[in-house]
C-alpha cells in the first residue's frame, strides 16, 4: 500500500502563506501561530526548525529517485540531499530556482515549472511543503502515480480531514478518498 504521511502546522494565518522552515519569516510564523505538530515529539517547536525537519526527513527515510516539492529557500532540499547524490526539486518561482541552484548546484535538478505539469511517476518518494491551495490535487497526483511513499507538510486542519475516522466531525470525501489508496499517518 502506499505510504502517507503528513505533518501538519497549526496556523492562524492565511492559507496561501506558505510554511518554509528555515526562513526567518516562517520562524516567526511558527512562534506566532503555535507549535508545529506530529506524531514525533522530536518536531516540537522548543527544539528549534533545524533540528525538527532533519529529524523527520531521517524518519522518513526517503528512497530511490527523490522529488522535492516546492523547494523555496532550501530547508527541507538541505536535509534531502545529504545522504544522496542528486535531489530533483519542483520550484515555480524563477528566484527562488535560482537561489537554489545557486546554493546547491550540482547536487540538485531545479525543475522550474508548475508542479501540476511533472509526472511523479518515475519517483520513488515525494517530500513538500504544499500550499493549502495545492493540497488536494497533489495528494491526488501522488495516490494516482506509481510512487509509493510521500512526505507532506499540509494546514493542520486540512491534515485532520486525511486522517479523520467515520465516527468524526471533520470526516470527508477526503478522508475516503486518501485513506482507501493510502495508509495516511499524521
Amino acid at each position: 500500500m502506499t505510504s502517507l504521511s503528513i505533518l501538519s502546522v497549526k496556523s492562524g494565518k492565511s492559507a496561501s502563506t506558505p510554511f518554509t522552515p528555515f526562513s526567518k519569516a516562517s520562524r516567526e510564523m511558527a512562534a506566532s501561530c503555535g507549535e508545529i505538530t506530529t506524531s514525533k515529539p522530536a518536531f516540537r517547536r522548543s527544539s528549534g526548525p533545524a533540528s525538527g525537519i532533519c529529524r523527520v526527513i531521517k524518519t522518513f527515510k526517503p528512497t530511490g529517485k527523490v522529488l522535492e516539492i516546492g523547494g523555496g529557500r532550501g530547508a527541507i532540499t538541505q536535509e534531502l540531499i545529504s545522504p544522496r547524490k542528486k535531489v530533483d526539486v519542483v520550484e515555480i518561482d524563477r528566484g527562488l530556482s535560482f537561489l537554489l541552484n545557486q546554493k546547491f548546484a550540482e547536487k540538485i535538478n531545479v525543475l522550474n515549472e508548475d508542479v501540476m505539469d511533472v509526472s511523479f511517476d518515475s519517483y520513488s518518494s515525494i517530500v513538500g511543503n504544499i500550499p493549502f491551495s495545492l493540497s488536494s490535487p497533489i495528494i491526488f497526483k501522488f495516490l494516482s502515480s506509481k510512487s509509493k511513499k510521500a512526505l507532506f507538510w499540509l494546514q493542520k486542519e486540512f491534515a485532520d480531514k486525511i486522517v479523520a475516522s467515520p465516527s468524526q466531525e471533520n470526516f470527508a470525501r477526503i478522508s475516503v478518498m486518501v485513506q482507501a489508496k493510502a495508509d495516511a499517518k499524521k
